[in-house]
């Protein structure tokens, strides 16, 4: 036990220490350096980050393959990745890059160069077998390399619209197939899944091409455009290798021929320290920070300029801060640095996930005092810890539009996050109150669970933070109502956790009187889940629809998102209504609620990610700022498992537990906290 703490503490404790040896990273000039991208200023660090999960599919990244060159075959920081990929494209040294648009790019890309190590290595992320069998790569391929596809034809499935007067003749090349659906997606074309697939593949292949060659790194920033919505950084690229004059109009008063220089000489001196004597030099270190702080000065008296910009076109509130400026200070870049070093949240999935493991395991030695103990102090330290992660997260996000913190949910992945933190904090509450195993094991389990999918679908539950749409840019709504409903949501979770456990009773065991007594407990406990499900889903839309009368001047419009929170409000109600008149037995109120979770489930994935589907891929209804992809092989089968599972304890209750005797039983209330209830 003393070992066991120790060891967490010490683990707990690592960020700290990771702190103090960021001091020595080689790659902190680079980590701490802001770029626009993605609609927000984030450090290098973020970028580098979001971009080699777009490629590769992972953070972390190593291109193991037999054919792959010794020295990149290891695995990648991805700063250190992205670094790499920038710093070996030869094309720097011919000095091609004074056309920078972007259907140049690919052209351009491979004219500099033979391939090089990297355009041979399998780096981007391939799927769905019949995209693979059309492009000549066999099904168990999981990534390919940007030499292949540069390489492949393929005879598109569907040709253009017959309006073009073109009719396909024959293969073409993967990028062509790529722009044909660009163009088509322009024209809001739907497309086939596997037309879907190519299209995610092309962006993959077009955002290695524009890493490599900087087109994408928004490194300084400008005076402000007309048009804020066409706000960009000026990227690594153009300041680079365009002409001085053309970099002097974007930049005006704030250009000097002089600050240029020692932009581009600072970087040349990296780059080739870099490919010369490695990461850990001191010439590589020295020329990073010139190329760092060259870029600050400069980035500083842009700002002036855009004060004066912004002023004069009567675009600026003075108490408002402009978002796409050069960030003066690095504060809010330092905080986002550390929570991607730290990760929190994946830190906190193991911590959930260890909890449930002692819980579990309490349970089969029979509840020893070491075990509760244990998982409640784990449990305990995974819920701080998720805790310090949405602190951070709020501050970079609010950061990001114009404030001092955002609430921390605003897209699919942070609501599975927060089911996770608040159905732990309501499971530990449960559990403090009535001293019973189960609500700390459901709690852990359901945290665990959220916590895993949350930190391993990226594809599908995105971890990037980036600018929300207008009518969620209200903090106070943000959390009153957007919180609140993502608790009922943790609340229904436990309530399914707790009633997965008594339908298994009924499923696996045979009626004994102990078994009828854990299962009214069971029952009992679902039924508090239940009561504190629907007070927050009722007051969550509410708070709801006085936000839509805010924001659309109507309080109700049925608007999928709002009949499917109704639909379950009332699910649950209905549970809770029969349980009060009588009408459901023990059995009953633990089917019910297990089974009106999937209304939850309907509302919170079903509407952006399934009825798209029914819509040509579009959106439906005025929430369809949080439209998504993917994942609905994986929720279907589950949704199939979980209903064939509530069948068979169905059929196992009447065959067995009714022939038993067991009828009309009314669930009794739990009973005060006891020692023999903990072990103690």
């Amino acid at each position: 036990m003393k070992r066991l703490l120790t060891l967490l503490i010490a683990w707990l404790i690592l960020p700290a220490a990771a702190t103090a040896v960021q001091a020595a990273d080689p790659l902190k000039p680079w980590r701490h350096l802001p770029v626009l991208h993605g609609g927000r200023v984030k450090p290098f660090d973020t970028y580098a980050r979001e971009t080699v999960r777009i490629m590769t599919g992972r953070e972390s990244y190593r291109p193991d393959a037999p054919d792959v060159a010794q020295r990149i075959n290891h695995r990648w920081d991805p700063v250190a990745l992205a670094l790499d990929l920038i710093f070996t494209w030869p094309g720097w040294d011919q000095e091609r890059l004074a056309r920078i648009q972007w259907m140049d790019l690919h052209a351009d890309y491979w004219a500099s160069h033979e391939p090089d190590d990297w355009d041979k290595a399998p780096v981007l992320l391939i799927q769905h077998n019949q995209l693979k069998r059309m492009l000549g790569f066999a099904d168990e391929v999981e990534r390919v390399s940007a030499v292949a596809l540069y390489r492949a034809k393929v005879t598109p499935p569907s040709a253009p619209r017959a309006a073009e007067g073109k009719k396909q003749s024959g293969p073409i090349t993967f990028f062509d197939w790529g722009r044909q659906l660009r163009d088509r997606l322009a024209q809001e074309e739907k497309l086939t899944t596997v037309e879907q697939k190519a299209w995610e593949l092309w962006n993959r292949y077009m955002t290695f091409i524009t890493l490599r060659m900087g087109t994408e790194i928004g490194l300084m920033a400008t005076a402000p455009p007309p048009d804020p919505s066409r706000e960009r950084w000026l990227p690594l690229a153009v300041l680079l290798a365009a002409d001085p004059e053309a970099i002097a109009s974007r930049l005006e008063d704030a250009y000097s021929d002089e600050a240029l220089q020692q932009i581009r000489h600072a970087f040349f001196q990296a780059r080739a320290a870099y490919l010369k004597e490695g990461i850990a030099s001191e010439r590589f270190a020295e020329a990073s920070w010139r190329f760092v702080n060259a870029l600050r000065d400069l980035g500083l008296k842009v700002n002036e300029v855009r004060k004066r910009e912004r002023a004069a076109q009567g675009t600026v509130v003075f108490s408002q801060r402009d978002t796409a400026a050069y960030p003066a200070s690095t504060r809010v870049l330092d905080i986002e640095v550390q929570y991607n070093l730290v990760d929190p949240f994946g830190k906190a999935t193991v911590l959930y996930v260890l909890a449930t493991v002692l819980f579990a395991l309490g349970l089969l030695l029979k509840k020893p005092r070491w075990a509760y103990w244990s998982g409640m102090a784990v449990a305990a330290a995974a819920t701080a810890v998720a805790t310090y992660g949405f602190v951070l997260r709020s501050i970079v996000a609010g950061h990001a539009m114009g404030a001092s913190w955002r609430g921390p949910v605003t897209n699919l992945y942070e609501t599975v996050v927060w089911v996770a933190f608040s159905g732990a904090l309501f499971g530990l509450g449960y559990e403090l109150y009535y001293r019973r195993w189960w609500f700390a094991t459901a709690a852990a389990a359901v945290a665990a669970v959220s916590m895993l999918i949350a930190t391993n679908t990226p594809s599908v539950l995105d971890p990037t933070i980036s600018p929300i749409e207008p009518v969620l840019r209200t903090n106070l709504y943000l959390v009153v109502h957007v919180l609140t409903i993502v608790s009922s949501y943790a609340a229904g979770a436990l309530a399914w956790a707790i009633s997965l456990g008594g339908l298994a009773l009924y499923l696996f065991t045979r009626p004994t009187p102990e078994r009828r007594a854990l299962a009214r407990d069971l029952a009992q406990a679902t039924y508090r889940c239940i009561q504190a499900a629907v007070v927050l889903l009722a007051a969550g839309t509410i708070l709801g629809g006085v936000w839509a009368y805010d924001s659309w001047g109507r309080f109700w419009g049925w608007d999928p998102k709002e009949v499917w929170a109704l639909i379950s409000l009332l699910c649950y109600m209905i549970v809770l209504h029969g349980r009060y008149t009588g009408m459901w037995n023990v059995f009953g109120l633990l089917l019910g609620g297990h089974l009106c979770f999937l209304s939850i489930l309907m509302s919170w994935y079903g509407v952006n990610f399934v009825l798209p589907l029914f819509n040509e891929g579009r959106p439906v209804g005025l929430h369809g700022y949080a439209l998504g992809r993917g994942g609905l092989g994986v929720v279907s089968a589950s949704v199939a498992a979980d209903l064939l599972f509530a069948a068979l304890a169905s059929w196992r209750y009447a065959r067995v537990w009714l022939a038993a005797g067991e009828h009309q039983q009314e669930p009794e209330e739990l009973e005060l906290p006891t020692g023999a209830a903990t072990g103690a």
